[in-house]
């Protein structure tokens, strides 16, 4: 009797207590992983968290690693169980992946490392040029592996002195005037050179004018080397004309082709 009572109690107890395995029971499979950038932009030197889920959130094994794709452009290092903490070394592009343990599955975030513009210089703080004269400038960018290189060129006053894109000025009249270099990336970052255009503005005159002679003269076919041309007139009182063709300069530089410069006349009259 006392050893029937034990076994039900026994008894009692394995069916409050025991619960049955399932045969077919086993882990769940992890089916991929999500990240929480695909793409991210990041100053040098500065610091970015990304975190990962494994999927489906019943997944068995939810361990997870991460890899740098340029580790000279950006690290990672491992923050808890889902996150990780990556830092920008250098300038570039670089991916970091997250890989699941169970079933290698990945995800990638694209990392951009931007290295800004510090500083633009120049060479010379001042110039002289003539009007008609060109000079090249240069101007650098600090540091050396920015990576925005684009420098916009500009003058203060067009009218004394122009410069291209490319940074080559051409001086026109008398004056004084900025060429500066502008980083594209910061407008507060630049540098520029002062320009004195020397010369006065009968000397810019002559300068542009030079075509405009080279012109009239082919116009009416003029040289400064041609000879008198006489023309004689025969009339009643035998009136001969003598005309003398020549340059002559008048007014601030500026050149003006006359036929008649000088005239003689010489004038018989037969009684």
């Amino acid at each position: 009797m006392r050893h029937t009572i034990i076994t039900l109690i026994a008894v009692f107890f394995i069916f409050i207590f025991y619960k049955p395995v399932n045969a077919d029971s086993k882990d769940i499979e992890a089916t991929g992983v999500v990240i929480s950038d695909s793409q991210i932009e990041m100053i040098i030197g500065t610091t970015e968290q990304l975190t990962a889920r494994v999927q489906p959130d019943e997944a068995t094994n939810k361990n997870i690693y991460w890899i740098s794709g340029d580790e000279e452009v950006v690290t990672v290092q491992t923050r808890g169980a889902s996150s990780a903490e990556i830092r920008a070394e250098g300038g570039g592009e670089a991916w970091v992946t997250v890989v699941t343990e169970d079933q290698n599955w990945r995800a990638s975030c694209k990392v951009t490392v931007i290295v800004p513009v510090s500083r633009v210089y120049m060479r010379q703080a001042e110039l002289n040029l003539n009007p008609g004269q060109e000079y090249q400038f240069e101007a650098f960018i600090e540091p050396g592996n920015a990576t925005n290189q684009v420098l916009n060129w500009a003058s203060s006053d067009n009218r004394i002195v122009g410069v291209d894109t490319k940074g080559l000025a051409e001086a026109y009249k008398p004056g004084t005037a900025r060429i500066v270099a502008r980083s594209d990336e910061n407008d507060n970052i630049y540098a520029f050179c002062t320009v004195t255009v020397g010369g006065n503005e009968e000397t810019g005159a002559e300068t542009l004018d030079k075509a405009v002679e080279q012109e009239l003269e082919q116009d009416v076919g003029l040289h400064e080397e041609e000879v008198e041309e006489t023309f004689e007139a025969s009339d009643e009182e035998n009136q001969g004309i003598e005309v003398g063709l020549n340059h002559l300069l008048i007014g601030g530089g500026t050149t003006i082709i006359l036929l008649l410069s000088a005239i003689t006349i010489i004038t018989k009259r037969n009684r």
